[in-house]
């Protein structure tokens, strides 16, 4: 009977969750819609028509929810992840930064071990969920985005506030902004906000990986890149997958 490793990583939108088994590993990704634990336990009882789970850890909102009851360990999503990162990249990376639908968050490491951590606001401002919400008004999707490249023209639009986006987006369009430089805009503030919110003042040395869904946003890595040393930025494969499947090998 197979025997899995799974890691659960539980976020303001969806459940990510890598598991793993005789050194192969598959990633399921889904949409919560404010129910978590239904997610999990869905998964679970499909693994468990498969075999056994033999380590699954869970990290994320809802996590002590989510183990309740269950033989699943639940643990600070900073652990794994710095585990993960000294077995798979070494000593040189000084920072993580995770920047997700709801959060951003930076954990700088030095010699591999934490030295300090890092978070924004309650507020969405700024993160994946508000380009998300900016990105519907503006009539685009996912796949659309994905298309737009870097414009010689990049507007001015707050990111750090809903309202004020919406109010500059009007008034960048009256004054004969595309709609690709305006999301070229957008994306720029969120990268400036991020660097702003965690990096501003640092003694940036080392590598920065960068994990979360926003990670895959070629635009958005490059406008943060601006603002740090060349090269400094590594992405892993999959970021959106990175925490879970730190948890899955912790």
């Amino acid at each position: 009977m197979s025997s899995y490793h799974i890691g659960y990583d539980i976020g303001t939108k969806s459940v990510k969750i890598v598991s793993s088994f005789n050194n192969e590993s598959s990633s399921f990704i889904r949409d919560h819609l404010s129910n978590p634990i239904s997610v999990i336990t869905d998964f679970n009882e499909r693994i468990r028509n498969e075999g056994t789970i033999k380590q699954g850890v869970v990290t994320g909102r809802y996590r002590d929810l989510a183990v309740s009851g269950k033989k699943l360990s639940a643990v600070n999503w900073t652990k794994p992840v710095i585990k993960y990162c000294k077995d798979h990249y070494g000593s040189e990376t000084r920072f993580i930064i995770d920047i997700g639908a709801g959060g951003l968050a930076l954990l700088e490491l030095k010699n591999g071990k934490f030295h300090r951590y890092e978070t924004n606001s309650l507020c969405a401002s700024g993160t994946g969920s508000f380009l998300d919400q900016q990105m519907i008004r503006m009539g685009l999707d996912f796949s659309s985005c994905d298309k737009i490249k870097i414009t010689s023209r990049v507007p001015s639009i707050a990111s750090r506030c809903a309202v004020f986006a919406k109010s500059d987006l009007i008034h960048r369009q009256q004054e004969g902004f595309t709609i690709e430089e305006l999301w070229n805009g957008l994306v720029k503030g969120v990268a400036e906000s991020c660097f702003i919110t965690l990096l501003r003042g640092a003694e940036i040395s080392g590598k920065i990986l960068l994990i979360g869904g926003l990670a895959k946003n070629a635009l958005f890595n490059y406008y943060l890149a601006q603002h740090l040393p060349a090269d400094a930025i590594k992405i892993p494969e999959e970021p959106e997958l990175f925490t879970a499947r730190a948890c899955c090998h912790y």
